[in-house]
């Protein structure tokens, strides 16, 4: 019940160095809605422009009116962009911030935006590594204090700090891109943006540990592409310092330039592309190998360095810097121990890591999956298709998926019995796993008999019974031909074992899934008890399971002696049962076992009565049958255990939503 002074709806504010991004979600439904403060992208560019004499424009209004002033226009504008990072050390980004925020709540009044923080919930994302951290020049404030007293100068009231990694997990576990259980495994998640390059990986929903690099982000790379435009094009310099547009060009244009080029090689890495910029020139074939060259070789221009150092920044110094190496040292240091750090942190290592989220524009960089992948090379990546927005939404939802997880978890506790149990009307999931582990097994059965008797042993039999000879050599011959073959038998029954685990693991996971889709948690099969019923049989949950492919290896791999044994232990009642009762009635029982004892050598006449085509199909049919009904004996042994082990799963995966609602 929603309490008489709470606030239903929620806004969240990814405040980003290049973008911002606003997202509103009502607190009882988990439907996140992007705010468009234009008709044709998503966000708004952080950027100002102050006007002697006129108001500020802020965002996408300030770029084109700059992108469009005539030279004596520029002269009475100062434009800024990129201040984000340095609002904790800088006063004049502290002030650039509060005009950039407030002026967006003005113009989306003018504009009939539905936005009013002082009526809702306002979230901020943060840095996580900068949650505690302060800075003695700016009076021991942190970060976050810095940004609530921007944030309510600006009108958005006393607002409330969650880290961003967790806005990024819960974007993705609403989307269904993981499930509540995947949700409390080990996730590092990497914000790479505009300003900064965020790193936190998480366990049980929760940061253990944060790390970044404040100085890290895509703006140097901005900076890349302008000195590669100036390279190319000389002159241009002097020409944009009098036109007004050198700082607009580094901020503006060449980050346009980048994002093409970043978009464009993370889908085709050989690819190059030629660009013009504004009217001043333009950059020929960009490219993969002349990128890495300069990005290995990196020093920041002199432009770069006078804009950031009039805003306050940190170090512009002019040393030359590995950017890919930078951000892999970055990253890579995580993982290396410490000094003051607990136990558990300190061991903290890549094999923790099961999956790797990527938010922020410049995430969509090639090499942040390269580098991903030469570390955690079992990892799943996980980046959406709209990086940019994935924090703000995730952030929004929070409220609304917490009541959605609560509700949705009784009634999935409710349903469970009937699940899995079944009615009178519908088999329930233990009848199917009975009926799918029962025709596997004799699916098992028939294949390897196939293999092992009807191509390995009825052409020795037929080979015999044209020839004669003693039965003791027929029983050689067949003992040594499948010991010969031993190998391959093995490798067989293995990948038939890995077939059964496959099939069985996809009907059972299809239908899990499609029982909590009917309740709107969005899971893919692939996400449910992976490598349960799998040939490695890895998950320790399923040992069941793993008691079944023990056994059914172990009766397979001596598949040879069963064969064996059926055709010959006890041989005068075996063939009697199996192949030709006329002949103990000619030489009556008695003498022929004394015949076989005495190993006499048989006609092919005699051959050729005692196995006929009949009685060798006969024989199969005995071992098919036989070895069957040995793996339906021994399934009833572990069945009821598997289906309870697989209930647990599921009750885990529905006692996982509340662990995510300890999340934010």
């Amino acid at each position: 019940m929603m309490l008489k002074n709470q606030k239903e709806d929620v806004l969240a504010v990814d405040f980003g160095t290049v973008n911002t991004y606003f997202t509103k979600c009502s607190s009882t439904e988990c439907l996140p809605h992007g705010i468009h403060f234009s008709s044709n992208r998503e966000g708004i560019s952080t950027a100002v422009l102050e006007r002697e004499g006129k108001n500020p424009l802020i965002g996408d209004v300030a770029i084109e009116e700059y992108a469009d002033a005539i030279e004596a226009e520029r002269k009475r504008y100062k434009f800024y962009s990129q201040f984000k990072p340095e609002i904790k050390t800088s006063e004049k980004a502290r002030a650039l911030a509060q005009v950039y925020l407030s002026t967006i709540l003005e113009n989306a009044q003018q504009n009939k935006i539905e936005l009013s923080p002082q009526e809702m919930q306002v979230i901020f994302g943060m840095p996580c590594e900068s949650k505690a951290a302060n800075d003695e020049k700016n009076d021991g404030k942190t970060y976050s204090s810095v940004l609530a007293e921007i944030a309510k100068n600006a009108g958005y009231g006393a607002v409330r700090f969650v880290e961003e990694p967790v806005g990024a997990l819960l974007y993705h576990v609403a989307m269904g891109a993981l499930s509540a259980v995947d949700a409390q495994k080990g996730i590092m998640v990497i914000d790479f943006g505009g300003g900064t390059c965020d790193f936190a990986v998480m366990n049980g929903g929760h940061i253990v540990k944060a790390w970044g690099d404040t100085a890290l982000g895509g703006r140097l790379f901005d900076d890349l592409f302008f000195q590669w435009f100036i390279d190319e094009n000389p002159k241009m310099l002097g020409e944009l310092r009098n036109a007004g547009r050198e700082i607009f060009t580094l901020l503006v244009d060449c980050k346009d330039v980048k994002e093409k080029f970043s978009e464009i090689i993370s889908l085709e890495r050989s690819a190059g592309i030629r660009k013009t910029i504004a009217n001043y020139g333009h950059l020929d074939n960009i490219n993969e190998k002349t990128f890495e060259h300069r990005a290995r070789n990196y020093r920041k221009s002199e432009t770069f360095r006078r804009y950031f150092e009039a805003l306050g920044g940190g170090s512009n110094s002019n040393e030359a810097i590995d950017l890919l190496g930078w951000f892999e040292k970055a990253f890579v240091s995580g993982f290396e121990n410490g000094a003051g750090e607990s136990a558990d942190i300190s061991r903290l290592a890549f094999k923790d890591i099961q999956y790797v989220i990527l938010a922020g524009g410049s995430s969509l960089w090639y090499f942040v999956s390269d580098i991903v992948k030469k570390y955690i090379p079992g990892a799943r990546i996980i980046r959406s298709d709209r990086p940019y927005a994935t924090i703000s939404e995730g952030l929004s939802i929070i409220p609304a998926l917490k009541k959605r997880n609560v509700e949705i978890q009784g009634v999935l506790k409710k349903e469970l019995p009937a699940f899995m149990e079944g009615s009178k009307d519908k088999p329930g999931l233990n009848a199917k796993m009975k009926a799918l582990i029962e025709g596997k097994l004799e699916s098992i059965a028939d294949t390897v008999i196939v293999e092992v008797y009807e191509k390995e042993v009825i052409p020795l039999i037929v080979d015999f019974r044209e020839r004669g000879g003693k039965i003791e050599e027929l029983k050689a011959e067949i003992q040594d031909k499948l010991v010969e073959k031993e190998a391959s038998i093995k490798t067989l029954t293995s990948e038939i074992l890995k077939m059964l685990g496959n099939d069985i693991e996809f009907e059972i996971r299809h239908d899990i899934s499609q029982w909590f889709s009917l309740h709107n948690i969005c899971l893919t099969d692939e996400q449910l008890f992976q490598n349960t019923f799998g040939y490695e049989l890895k998950n320790e949950h399923f040992s069941a399971f793993g008691s079944l492919y023990t056994l059914i290896n172990n009766l397979l791999a001596g598949i040879a002696g069963f064969v064996f044994v059926i055709i010959f232990s006890q041989p005068v009642t075996m063939i009697i049962g199996f192949v030709v009762a006329f002949v103990a009635v000619l030489f009556g029982t008695d003498r022929l076992e004394r015949l076989l004892e005495k190993k006499v050598e048989l006609k092919p006449a005699v051959a050729k009565r005692l196995f006929t085509d009949r009685k060798l199909q006969g024989m199969k049919k005995k071992i098919v049958r036989d070895l069957s009904s040995e793996l339906k004996n021994k399934n009833k042994e572990f069945l009821s255990s598997a289906q309870m082990q697989v209930r647990e799963c599921i009750e885990k995966e529905i006692e996982a939503l509340n662990e995510i609602n300890t999340i934010g």
